[in-house]
């Protein structure tokens, strides 16, 4: 039984496997968590400043702005960075072909062929959209849009084969 994938190793297929990957670690603090904390901090700043002391009550509305500004310069910045890393990546703008199999897992791509066994995948996820493959913190992202032969349930039989298998529908 095989199934293989054929997909252009884009941005927007990079961007949704940084972001399957990212939904298996929720611990992690994401974006938004630092950004809630820096404007409560601001503001209770701002609240205590009017409050208790009022000759220091200009600072908190000067720094507002900028520290607003700023979070928003590092939001915009870090976007383009992460497009721009995965722009440098060796494979990126390939045609990558993916083989599953009862073996493993082999890739190729114009310039680089690479076969995994299936023990060394620690976690299989199925997404509603595709089927990410993790080791450690590498990882491979598996559209259903890409499925060349094959089907998704021959996919789904043969990524069961990982240690973990974990579906978020």
């Amino acid at each position: 039984m095989n199934v293989t994938y054929r997909f252009v190793a884009g941005v927007a297929f990079f961007d949704i496997g940084a972001r399957r990957y990212r939904r298996q670690h929720p611990q992690r603090l994401t974006t938004g968590v630092p950004i809630a904390i820096g404007i409560a901090a601001v503001s209770s700043v701002a609240l205590y400043g009017l409050l208790f002391t009022p000759t220091w009550w200009p600072l908190p509305h000067t720094a507002s702005p900028v520290i607003i500004t700023a979070v928003t310069i590092a939001l915009t910045t870090q976007l383009f960075t992460r497009s721009a890393r995965f722009r440098r990546l060796p494979g990126f703008g390939d045609e990558v072909t993916t083989i599953l199999n009862e073996d493993g897992v082999s890739v190729t791509s114009r310039n680089a062929t690479a076969s995994f066994g299936w023990p060394v995948f620690d976690r299989a996820a199925r997404f509603s959209d595709g089927i990410l493959l993790v080791s450690g913190q590498i990882y491979r992202w598996l559209p259903n849009s890409a499925i060349r032969d094959g089907t998704l349930t021959d996919a789904l039989v043969l990524a069961r084969k990982s240690k973990t298998f974990v579906e978020f529908v």
